[in-house]
C-alpha cells in the first residue's frame, strides 16, 4: 500500500521529536518498523533489548502520537511538533 509523503510526515516528525536524545540507529529502526508497518508488538520485540521494561509504555505512547498528529494533520491543525524545526 503506497502512502502519500503528506500522510507519512507526520510519523517522521513525530518519532524525530519523541527520540531526539536516542541515538541515531534506535531512531532509524523506529522509521524503519513504521515505514514497513509492522505490527507495533513486533516494535516492542525490538526494542526491549535496550530499553526492558520501558519498551511496552514508549511503544504505546509512540502510536498515541502518531495517531493524534496525523489526525491533526488531516484536517489542516499544526501542532506545536508540526511547526517546531
Amino acid at each position: 500500500m503506497m502512502r502519500s509523503s503528506s500522510s507519512i510526515l507526520p510519523r517522521y516528525l513525530v518519532i524525530c521529536r519523541l527520540m531526539s536524545g536516542s541515538s541515531l540507529r534506535s531512531i532509524v529502526f523506529v522509521l524503519e518498523h513504521l515505514k514497513d508497518y509492522k505490527a507495533p508488538q513486533t516494535l516492542v520485540e525490538g526494542l526491549e533489548l535496550v530499553l526492558e521494561e520501558e519498551a511496552v509504555e514508549f511503544v504505546i505512547s509512540i502510536w498515541r502520537q502518531i495517531i493524534f498528529e496525523s489526525t491533526a494533520y488531516g484536517e489542516g491543525l499544526h501542532t506545536k511538533i508540526m511547526l517546531d524545526d
